[in-house]
């Protein structure tokens, strides 16, 4: 609270996440394959589903973290004070990568199902 007994008005800060340059590559010996190629296609594609729900979660953690945490700096307290409060607001987005980075991971196995692994071995049977 400033001196005068007022507040300082609020300081917005935007983060911006998203997923860039995503690509489905498939190996070379089922692109040329007919019968391999859609099964194959179709089971990276449930590999893209798994991380947009992963991505989804994490953008739901990274928004609920930085609601409910005090990144306060008053608009007149200088550089120094925005720089902490930005340093502070990257340790916390860092911190939900790491949680992110496992619930991808997890996400990405529970992809490799056992009756997706026989569509694959099996497509052309």
């Amino acid at each position: 609270m400033a001196k005068s007994g007022r507040c300082e008005p609020a300081t917005r800060v935007t983060v911006n996440l998203r997923l860039t340059e995503r690509r489905i590559q498939v190996a070379r010996e089922a692109a040329i394959v007919p019968c391999l190629s859609d099964v194959a296609i179709a089971h990276y594609g449930n590999h893209a589903t798994a991380d947009g729900a992963a991505f989804g979660r994490l953008v739901g953690r990274v928004e609920r973290r930085l609601h409910s945490t005090a990144f306060s700096a008053a608009a007149s307290a200088g550089v120094a004070a925005r720089d902490d409060v930005i340093i502070r607001i990257r340790a916390a987005v860092d911190q939900e990568l790491v949680a992110y980075d496992a619930d991808r991971k997890q996400m990405q196995e529970a992809a490799d199902t056992e009756a997706e692994i026989g569509k694959i071995e099996n497509a052309c049977s």
